[in-house]
């Protein structure tokens, strides 16, 4: 092709023919440039398809977090309700309305009213898609603003689970 182009030059030169070999050379000129368009195009098309497939990968991975999450949550609903129960035997306890017949399940309910149980939520991808700037590659709004939400109200449950037992004197 570069032959081609090369003999096609040196012909209308060597026939002094200058206007022909402009409209030649800006021809080639304009060639060059499309070919040069069209592969920053493909360049562009493949960007965007790798950062579809790491969108992909990252939102995979939110919703097995947001999975994990849930149980977590799940199980911190339910010893919650124990604790209730707990709460409402030592009331019992204390008000002196409590029957004497099981004695232990009291003790044990005095016993068990001090546990706390932590959430531990994960957030690892969340942090890791803020922290490396590729909370942009998730193109939907609505989503990242959720999780965010989401995020920021599992921070405030950790930190409540994480509060001290106080005593009132």
């Amino acid at each position: 092709m570069i032959k081609l182009f090369r003999r096609i030059r040196q012909k209308l030169l060597s026939e002094n023919k200058f206007s022909k070999y402009l409209i030649y050379a800006i021809g080639e000129i304009i060639l060059v440039v499309l070919g040069i368009l069209i592969a920053l195009q493909i360049n562009n098309w493949k960007t965007y398809q790798n950062e579809r497939q790491v969108e992909y990968s990252y939102l995979k991975s939110l919703k097995e977090e947001l999975a994990l999450n849930k149980e977590i949550s799940q199980a911190q609903i339910i010893f919650c309700e124990f604790q209730r129960e707990n709460a409402l035997t030592v009331l019992k306890v204390i008000s002196q309305d409590y029957n004497d017949n099981n004695t232990i399940s009291a003790l044990v309910a005095i016993e068990h009213i001090g546990f706390q149980n932590s959430a531990n939520f994960h957030e690892n991808v969340w942090q890791e898609l803020e922290s490396t700037g590729n909370l942009r590659l998730i193109q939907n709004n609505v989503l990242k603003t959720d999780f965010s939400n989401l995020i920021r109200e599992m921070k405030i449950l950790k930190g409540f689970c994480k509060l001290p037992l106080t005593r009132t004197a």
